[in-house]
This record gives C-alpha cells, sequence and structure tokens, in this order.
C-alpha cells in the first residue's frame, strides 16, 4: 500500500511538473502576419494630432493618448481571443483588412488606418455626424450671414456701443468647424462675423493677445467704448461647451 501510495505521489508530481513545464514554455501566439510591421494612424481631433501604432513580433510601439500603453511595449496574444494584453490591459482586434485595423480599448471603437488622410477624414466626420463637405457648406452659409467687412468694423470701433466679432486665424484647426457652425450659441449677444482683418487691426490685437495670426483657435474680438477691449480664445473641450462660452469668459474675465 505503501509503494502504490508513493507511486501515485510521484505520478501526481511528474504530471504537474509537466503541466506547468508546458504552460511555462507554451509558443508565444501573435497577431496575424496581415497586421505585423505595418504603421497604422488615427487622427485625434481633440488633440489635433495623430495617434500611431505599430505591431511588431517584439513589441508594439504606441504614440498617442487614447490608449493607457505608452510605457509598455511587451504584450501577450490571445489568437482564440484576438486580443492582446498589454500594461495590464485587454485590446480586441474588432477586425482587419489591408487598410484598416479596428481596436476596441476600454469600451471604445479605435479606428487606425494606412492612411493619414484617411484616419483625418474618419475621425472629423464621426465628431461632426456628417460629410466633411456638407458641414463646411453649412458653416459658409451660417458665416456669410453675419459677415462684416473692415469698414463695419471700424464703424464699431466709431461709437460707444458693445460688439462681438468672430474671427478665425489664418492657423484655425478643424474644430474651428464646430465652432464656427454654432457661433450664434457662443453669447446671448449678436454677434457679426469677419473674414479678414487689416494690418493695423492684427497689430493691436498682437498687443493684446501675443501672436496672434497663430492662434489656432476661434477668436471672438470684443469692442466697447470705441475699443478692443478684449480678445477672447474658444477653446472648447466638445460641442457641449459652446453654448454661452463667450458669456461665462466674460464673467471671469470681470471677476
Amino acid at each position: 500500500m505503501k509503494t502504490r501510495a508513493l507511486v501515485y505521489i510521484l505520478l501526481i508530481i511528474i504530471f504537474t511538473g509537466l503541466g506547468v513545464y508546458g504552460m511555462l514554455n507554451k509558443p508565444k501566439e501573435y497577431p496575424s502576419d496581415d497586421i505585423l510591421g505595418k504603421v497604422y494612424y488615427e487622427y485625434n481631433l481633440e488633440t489635433e494630432s495623430y495617434e500611431q501604432i505599430t505591431i511588431e513580433k517584439s513589441a508594439i510601439a504606441y504614440q498617442g493618448t487614447r490608449m493607457d500603453i505608452q510605457n509598455c511595449s511587451d504584450y501577450s496574444y490571445s489568437k482564440a481571443k484576438e486580443t492582446f494584453y498589454i500594461c495590464n490591459k485587454e485590446i480586441n482586434v474588432v477586425t482587419y483588412t489591408e487598410s484598416v485595423l479596428l481596436l476596441r480599448y476600454d469600451e471604445t471603437n479605435l479606428y487606425f488606418y494606412i492612411d493619414k488622410e484617411k484616419a483625418y477624414k474618419n475621425e472629423v466626420e464621426r465628431v461632426l455626424n456628417d460629410s466633411e463637405e456638407n458641414y463646411n457648406s453649412e458653416v459658409e452659409n451660417t458665416l456669410s450671414n453675419i459677415e462684416i467687412d473692415m469698414n463695419k468694423f471700424n464703424e464699431f470701433l466709431a461709437d460707444t456701443s458693445k460688439h462681438y466679432v468672430y474671427y478665425l486665424p489664418s492657423e484655425c484647426s478643424s474644430k474651428c468647424l464646430i465652432v464656427s457652425r454654432n457661433v450664434k450659441e457662443l453669447t446671448t449677444n449678436e454677434i457679426h462675423f469677419i473674414n479678414e482683418l487689416d494690418e493695423n487691426t492684427i497689430n493691436t490685437l498682437n498687443t493684446i493677445e501675443e501672436n496672434i495670426t497663430n492662434i489656432n483657435v476661434p477668436l471672438v474680438i470684443v469692442i466697447n467704448g470705441g475699443t478692443i477691449e478684449k480678445v477672447i480664445k474658444v477653446e472648447i473641450e466638445d460641442i457641449n461647451t459652446i453654448n454661452g462660452y463667450v458669456d461665462r469668459k466674460e464673467e471671469g474675465l470681470n471677476e
């Protein structure tokens, strides 16, 4: 009996050891070769920059903010679950083609493209919930209805009333489309739009807000009592923060 019990114990030890050995020496799994070695891009409208990911057998290289894996490169992969495990995070491969890689991270779908232009277009249309062409057309109509020229701008400077003038610097980013379509919601006051300012006005604005021509967000010029009182940079976080933005800023500036 003692001999038989000893044999059972030895067998348990041997099979347990073999199991552990098998687990430790299990061949590493990798995603499809169609994914490996390619540089994929996703445009991030919030940061006005491209996210970038490259997956190799040895590591994942990621540059961006939407996935919290920037400080990690080593990963494991499950073919059965089509899932990457990296930085104690899970990234699921939803689908892929020759040009697109759709990942799901933290319950959010992230579309990565080989083509940067497609990455940009997809993100803009996703945020705008419309094609960029249609959105541009609507923005043009909105701004044309409230547009003034420099003559009218100078008239504002010649009276004592308060006026709000919306202006888009030349470096204005794609976020400007969102603000421009909703420009009338920026303030409860009447707001106007000017497409171009003369050199003297630009110089005046530069004394209020340094390097005004290189700012990449919309501006609201506040004219009061015959002078340019302030310049408000419209730095929205998302579309829900547009309504009353200028009014809130003025309250803050006047504290």
